[in-house]
């Protein structure tokens, strides 16, 4: 998991990672107990397998034998070198991510909140015993995000709505989150 440290930027992964598998297997914790029970996850593997595109599709409505339609993409790509020595910069897509009940933000974009997604990963299924013990399924596909501040007011001159980075301790704040709660892709306007 130090690559995804390193490459991916996911400083907090482990303890992200933690705190999602304790919330999922006691849904009715409180977030002090989260933090207390999720110390006591260890992990027995030290590699997760990751993704690089999270593609949105939908069916073609006049053909029924046709494939899915992909209209939108998220793309999640560390750094990396050609053959030919030339440098690709890094890109960590945002999106919109819904909510359910246990909304992290309190916000007046009822049940949503932007996440830079940071890597895309899934459990492998020998693992999922140790970590989920009572029988309950995991998502297959999660994801590592960063969040943004929550939705205000749209801007006067153009109505969109400005986010920042949602901060805590000079730390970004981050969780893990099941990809299926990502909508679609977010992105910024300059101007």
């Amino acid at each position: 998991m130090s690559r995804l440290i390193t490459d991916y930027s996911t400083h907090i992964f482990r303890h992200t990672l933690s705190r999602f598998i304790t919330k999922f297997n006691h849904p009715l914790l409180t977030q002090h107990q989260i933090k207390t029970e999720s110390a006591n996850i260890s992990f027995a593997f030290n590699s997760v397998p990751v993704f690089h595109r999270v593609k949105f599709t939908t069916p073609e409505p006049y053909c029924a034998r046709a494939l899915d339609s992909i209209v939108d993409s998220i793309h999640v790509q560390p750094p990396k070198v050609l053959k030919n020595g030339e440098r690709v910069p890094a890109r960590f897509d945002t999106a919109f991510h819904s909510f359910h009940i246990s909304c992290v933000f309190l916000i007046s974009f009822p049940g949503y909140c932007v996440a830079q997604v940071r890597v895309g990963f899934s459990i492998r299924p020998r693992d999922i015993p140790n970590l989920f013990p009572y029988g309950l399924a995991p998502p297959t596909h999660l994801a590592y995000g960063e969040w943004f501040s929550p939705f205000t007011a749209p801007e006067p001159d153009h109505l969109m709505y400005k986010v920042k980075r949602s901060i805590k301790d000079s730390d970004r704040i981050a969780s893990v989150i099941p990809l299926a709660n990502i909508r679609c892709s977010v992105h910024q306007c300059c101007g």
